[in-house]
């Protein structure tokens, strides 16, 4: 159950590329359920040879809460009591079981749900930036700016294709 950070496998890596290489050519829709029983398999299996901090689950939980509420403020206090932990307690946890800071991981979540908002709507940049949980436009480019090398504004024209 819930969200798990993992370093990517070797063998899981290329079994995803294997799966997108042969996704889109015609004759190997047979071929593709395969694939992805492969990649599946070799997921499950990384996911239970890893040791999972014992309190994997309350991070799960909080994951699983920053997932659905990124668009909302949300402060390392408010994720530290939903778990019922101190606030340094927490982020250590958290650190320890996704290999980065919890603001930073909030951060990721945004950008990414920026990313496919900016492909999928024509809203302004300051919209896009308050629907994923920015309250300032400069502070979101910045960010994203910093995260992808181009600007909002040419990554949606990139992404168009204008």
């Amino acid at each position: 159950p819930g969200v798990y950070a993992s370093d990517c496998t070797s063998s899981l890596n290329d079994s995803f590329l294997e799966l997108i290489r042969n996704f889109s050519y015609s004759g190997t829709e047979n071929y593709i359920p395969g694939l992805l029983l492969i990649l599946l398999a070799r997921l499950s299996d990384l996911i239970h040879q890893k040791n999972f901090p014992q309190n994997s689950e309350t991070i799960s939980n909080a994951l699983t809460y920053i997932n659905q509420n990124y668009d909302k403020e949300l402060t390392i206090n408010t994720l530290s009591n939903l778990c019922g932990y101190s606030k340094s307690r927490f982020t250590h946890l958290f650190s320890e079981f996704c290999g980065t800071s919890p603001k930073q991981y909030i951060i990721n979540v945004r950008l990414q749900n920026a990313c496919e908002l900016l492909t999928v709507s024509t809203c302004p940049i300051k919209a896009v930036a308050e629907n994923c949980g920015f309250s300032d436009a400069l502070y979101f480019s910045r960010l994203f700016k910093k995260q992808y090398g181009i600007s909002p504004k040419l990554y949606r024209k990139q992404k168009n294709g204008e």
